[in-house]
């Protein structure tokens, strides 16, 4: 299932596509406070994976999956990347392919009864992130 999802920023992309980069590298390199996707009244441990340059667009391409039990949930993989908005905004954007487990009951599930929870989730992940950038983004600004 396709999802492109999107969080504004209050900063130039001039400012943002690094410290966005640095943010998807640390999570990838792992941290001691878990990384964790909230869905339903479920909260899963979760892996950033660098999977590699996103191409032209600029970005990073990753997979985002459960950390245990992964052939229960559903994989994220694309692209995360700062889009201009104009010189002073930017936003921060997933655009990928998740792909849900257990075939065809896995696909009926995700139509129907978790319709929209592995989006929620990752929209959560991406509210996250947007936070988490926009404070380094602001640390740099007021640096000494």
């Amino acid at each position: 299932m396709h999802v492109r999802l999107a969080e504004p920023i209050a900063s130039s992309q001039r400012f943002v596509a690094p410290a966005l980069a640095a943010r998807v590298n640390a999570y990838a390199a792992g941290s001691d406070e878990p990384l964790m996707l909230r869905a339903l009244e479920l909260a899963v441990p979760i892996r950033v994976s660098v999977t590699g340059p996103a191409g032209p667009d600029g970005g990073t391409r990753v997979q985002i999956a459960a950390e245990r039990s992964a052939a229960m949930f559903p994989v994220f993989d694309g692209v995360i990347r700062a889009e201009p908005v104009d010189p002073l905004n930017a936003r921060i954007v997933m655009d990928g392919d998740y792909t849900v487990p257990l075939g065809l009951l896995g696909a009926a599930a995700d139509r129907t009864v978790l319709a929209d929870v592995a989006r929620a989730s990752l929209q959560q992940f991406l509210e996250r992130m947007k936070d988490e950038v926009s404070m380094d983004v602001l640390r740099r600004d007021t640096a000494p």
